[in-house]
């Protein structure tokens, strides 16, 4: 098999005279045969469309075919598109799909030493690939340390100590955000899915045994899981709806406000195995959010809205945002430079810690996140509009609604115009029942950094099926 190192390494590479060049170049066109030539993400997305019958055929044409044909997109997208001929799970999608494939051919029976990976006794060879070599850097760490990191500066203060009063005044006016211990939602664990007959995770709808024993098997071994993240609560999984459904501290929601037909999604569950995450993101139209862990743990990372993450960039009007396809390749490429510019011996301003089981995260308007799994989690998230932030919402619906999310695209114009009536008739009943003016908060948020704050929808997070380019176009807790 091969040895994969970063193409720069043909710079430095001198045993043989410089001769290494046109040796691996030898190499695949003795592997690749006349596709060569091209790059390995356009092969790659070439043999994703092919049949599984004829994956397998490629992957026995050579060694190197037989690398390009592992990678784990591929199957994944194979797997979920055949859920239904998947009754066995094993440690990967593609050792899923082929023990499958022959348990089928024969009748229900596996035949004793029959085997769906291919071994070589030849001596391994060295192949430059940036591409390739990326993704076996990826799936080297089963948790990253980084992870785990023992920073840990994220406040956290129980609900039953910080009052209503509190939270408002240094947590909702100021958008700092905190973990709250003890939240009135509890703890529980994936019986409340029960009953539930599919669950939506990113582009795929999967019956929900199947996407449990899924995350039982093939997840706890991806590079980057498939999760839960459903917002139909109300009509699948009614039993954890009514659990979450008081809003902690008596907030009140100025979405609640609108007809119901014109509020946007506010409440989502989410479930997944370890490693299992949501990308560099900034939740939707401009609200804060609640994240409660009801079983599990999740690494939580936030810069303030005016910090963009190293290696996140994000489009002049918010509508795209370009980073790694994964996670992980931004921890391994990005994760010491955000340190040293944010953390402790930087400005400070990067706040990172560990959200438990029986606690949840208060998210502000505008932060930037990413979040991973470092245990199979099930959590709830909602998303809510305070007072403090109406105005700069409306702002956002009024400039950029191509970017409202939540609402169908039919009702956003009515949602606009309703919305905007709520605010404008808030304010000036404030001004005239006020005896004199209350002073106004200093805000994370304020007109100097609205540019910078609005560059994200919440659902960019969702796994697409295939993506090999680095730009992302609709991204979770």
């Amino acid at each position: 098999m091969y040895t994969v190192k970063p193409l720069g390494n043909l710079i430095i590479s001198t045993d043989d005279g410089g001769l290494e060049f046109q040796k691996n170049q030898q190499r695949r066109i003795d592997g690749l045969g006349n596709v060569w030539k091209l790059q390995t993400e356009t092969i790659l997305e070439i043999i994703s469309y092919l049949e599984l019958s004829d994956i397998i055929k490629l992957g026995q044409t050579s060694q190197l075919f037989h690398f390009f044909t592992t990678e784990e997109e591929i199957w994944t997208t194979l797997g979920c598109d055949m859920l239904d001929k998947i009754n066995i799970w094993k440690n990967s999608w593609r050792e899923t799909i082929i023990h499958n494939q022959e348990y089928l051919r024969n009748n229900g029976k596996i035949e004793q030493g029959s085997s769906s990976s291919s071994s070589s006794s030849s001596p391994k060879k060295i192949i430059y690939d940036d591409f390739l070599y990326q993704r076996m850097v990826r799936m080297q760490p089963e948790i990253g340390w980084w992870w785990g990191d023992k920073i840990d500066n994220l406040p956290r203060q129980s609900y039953t100590t910080l009052t209503r009063e509190e939270f408002i005044k240094n947590y909702d006016e100021l958008c700092q955000p905190i973990i709250i211990t003890e939240h009135p939602w509890g703890i529980g664990d994936e019986s409340l899915l029960e009953g539930t007959p599919d669950v939506i995770c990113g582009a795929y709808t999967i019956p929900y045994e199947k996407y449990f024993a899924y995350c039982r098997s093939v997840g706890r071994h991806a590079e980057s899981p498939l999760f839960v993240f459903d917002a139909h609560i109300d009509e699948k999984i009614p039993q954890l709806a009514e659990k979450c459904r008081e809003m902690p501290f008596d907030v009140q929601d100025e979405f609640a406000k609108l007809p119901n037909h014109l509020r946007p999604r506010k409440r989502w569950v989410l479930y997944g195995p370890p490693r299992a995450h949501s990308r560099w993101h900034v939740d939707p139209n401009k609200t804060h959010a609640w994240n409660a862990i009801l079983k599990g743990s999740k690494r939580w990372f936030l810069l303030p809205p005016h910090i963009i993450p190293p290696g996140v960039l994000p489009s002049e009007c918010g509508a795209e945002v370009t980073q790694p396809i994964v996670l992980t390749e931004w921890f391994i490429g990005f994760y010491d430079n955000m340190i040293k510019r944010y953390g402790p011996k930087g400005s400070n301003v990067l706040l990172t810690g560990i959200c438990k089981e029986g606690e949840m995260v208060f998210v502000p308007r505008g932060w930037w996140h990413c979040v991973v799994n470092l245990e199979e989690s099930l959590a709830v998230t909602w998303n809510f509009l305070t007072s403090s932030g109406k105005e700069s919402c409306l702002r956002f619906l009024q400039e950029k609604p191509e970017q409202i999310f939540g609402v169908a695209r039919e009702n956003r114009v009515a949602f606009v115009e309703a919305f905007t009536e709520l605010v404008i008739g808030k304010k000036e009943n404030t001004v005239t029942n006020q005896e004199e003016p209350v002073a106004k908060k200093p805000r994370l948020d304020e007109e100097e950094t609205m540019e910078s704050s609005e560059y994200s929808f919440w659902d960019r997070c969702r796994r697409k099926p295939l993506v090999y380019i680095r730009e992302s176009k609709n991204q979770v807790n």
